[in-house]
């Protein structure tokens, strides 16, 4: 069964439930005593694993990696973590940019995609 996400809409308070796909969201606010005032959030997606053939683009990348030589795989693991510490890099050089911009400056990036 998948894990969800709700928030209070009287208080904000979030819960994680597991239940079925279908079920309905009738939960009560454990802080603020309020009755079924919970609504489902999604902070991440629900995980939901199929088993059998593979059907996705990941489940595909995922097979062919496990189909790897030893020296292929580490190959390939060297090269993902290169490229994830240089997108991270850029995300922080992202992130430094951001908050030395004014608020205006900011209203107007958010507004336009200019910077």
């Amino acid at each position: 069964m998948p894990t969800y996400d709700f928030e209070c809409l009287e208080c904000g308070a979030l819960q994680e439930v597991v239940q079925p796909m279908h079920a309905p969201s009738v939960l009560d606010c454990p802080v603020c005593n309020k009755k079924n005032v919970f609504k489902k959030v999604f902070f991440n997606a629900p995980m939901i694993s199929v088993k059998g053939e593979p059907t996705t683009i990941g489940q595909l990348a995922d097979k062919n990696t496990k189909a790897l030589g030893t020296y292929e795989r580490q190959s390939k693991e060297l090269l993902d973590e290169v490229n994830k510490k240089h997108i991270n890099r850029e995300k922080a050089a992202m992130h430094r940019e951001i908050n030395s911009m004014t608020d205006k400056q900011k209203d107007h990036w958010i507004r336009t995609g200019e910077k």
